[in-house]
């Protein structure tokens, strides 16, 4: 991981998080069963913007994402990647001297990715 600058600890392997941010433990959640996986995570660190955006952009599709859109809105960029059935939200906006991450892993059959989700057994 020191190569891409991933930090080693994601909760899931193939959504990259960078190095020196730092997991908000009470806004995370997430949920694995088999062939399903659902989940939110909130980071914060000291990344410049750019350098936060740069490496989605990189490390996204090195883990077999594709991007789907992207908006930039002020201090906001949210980026929308799909992989299979599962979409993968990344929201990055920018403090003084720190970027917050968040992001939202769902299933393409949930519109919106802060609803809950029922899950059929």
């Amino acid at each position: 991981y020191e190569e891409t600058g991933m930090l080693r600890d994601n909760l899931f392997e193939d959504v990259p998080v960078p190095m020196g941010v730092q997991v908000k433990p009470a806004n995370t959640f997430s949920y694995q069963c088999k062939g399903f996986r659902f989940g939110t995570f909130h980071y914060r660190g000291v990344w410049t913007f750019r350098k936060t955006w740069e490496f989605y952009d990189s490390q996204m599709p090195a883990q077999g994402w594709s991007k789907l859109t992207e908006k930039e809105e002020g201090p906001v960029v949210t980026q929308l990647w799909a992989k299979n059935r599962e979409r993968c939200q990344v929201i990055m906006d920018t403090g003084i001297e720190e970027v917050n991450i968040s992001i939202r892993l769902y299933n393409d059959q949930q519109k919106d990715p802060s609803s809950p989700i029922a899950i059929r057994m």
